[in-house]
C-alpha cells in the first residue's frame, strides 16, 4: 500500500466523523418528535430497541443485496443509501441519550449540546479498531433503525400522541426536548 493510498482512507474516515455529528443535529432539528421519541425508547428498553433495530436491519439489509443479486442493482443501491439515511438519523436520539448521560450545566440553554456530546463520544468508539467497527458500529446502527421505528410507531399507533397546539401551554406539556425546539426555533406546536 502507497503513502497516498494510506492518506486516501485516512481523510475519508475524518470526512465521515466530521460530517455525522452535523447529520445527528440536523435530524433532531428538522424531526424533534422523532429524535425524542428514539431518545425516549433508547432510555426506557435499550435492549429491545437495539434487538429490534438488528432484526428490521438485518431484513432491509438481505432484501437490498439479494436486489442487488438479481437485475435491479439501482434499487440495491437505493435500499441500502435510505436504510443508513434511516439509521443514521434515528441514531440522532441515541446520541442524545447517550450525551443526557454525560451531563453539563450548558444543556440548561444549549440542549443541542448533548447531541454533539454523545455524538462525538459514540464517534470516538468507532475509531476503535476491530471491537468498534465490527460491534459498536453495527449496534448503534441498530439502535437508530429500532428508535426511529419505535417512535414512528408509538406516534402512529398510540401511546405518543403529539399534545394540542396552544402555545407555551402546550409546549410545557411536551418532551424537554421538544418544548426548547418549539420554543427556540418557533415551530408550531401541531407539527
Amino acid at each position: 500500500m502507497i503513502m497516498s493510498d494510506v492518506f486516501a482512507i485516512l481523510f475519508l474516515h475524518l470526512g465521515v466523523m466530521i460530517v455525522l455529528p452535523g447529520l445527528w443535529l440536523t435530524a433532531r432539528a428538522a424531526f424533534p418528535r422523532w429524535s425524542a421519541g428514539s431518545e425516549a425508547a433508547m432510555r426506557e428498553m435499550p435492549v429491545r430497541t437495539a434487538g429490534l433495530g438488528l432484526l428490521l436491519g438485518a431484513a432491509w439489509f438481505g432484501l437490498s443485496i439479494a436486489a442487488g443479486a438479481s437485475a435491479l442493482p439501482f434499487l440495491a443501491g437505493l435500499g441500502l443509501t435510505t436504510f443508513f439515511l434511516y439509521a443514521l438519523s434515528g441514531l440522532s436520539g441515541v446520541v442524545t441519550h447517550l450525551g443526557n448521560r454525560l451531563p453539563s450545566p450548558a444543556d440548561r440553554d444549549r440542549p443541542w449540546k448533548a447531541t454533539l456530546r454523545g455524538g462525538i463520544a459514540l464517534e470516538l468508539t468507532f475509531a476503535l479498531p476491530l471491537v468498534g467497527w465490527f460491534i459498536i458500529l453495527p449496534l448503534a446502527l441498530a439502535s437508530g433503525v429500532g428508535g426511529g421505528t419505535i417512535s414512528i410507531l408509538r406516534r402512529f399507533f398510540g401511546s405518543d400522541r403529539p399534545p394540542p397546539a396552544g402555545g407555551p401551554a402546550a409546549a410545557a406539556r411536551m418532551d424537554p426536548v421538544v418544548a426548547a425546539a418549539v420554543a427556540h426555533a418557533e415551530i408550531p406546536a401541531g407539527i
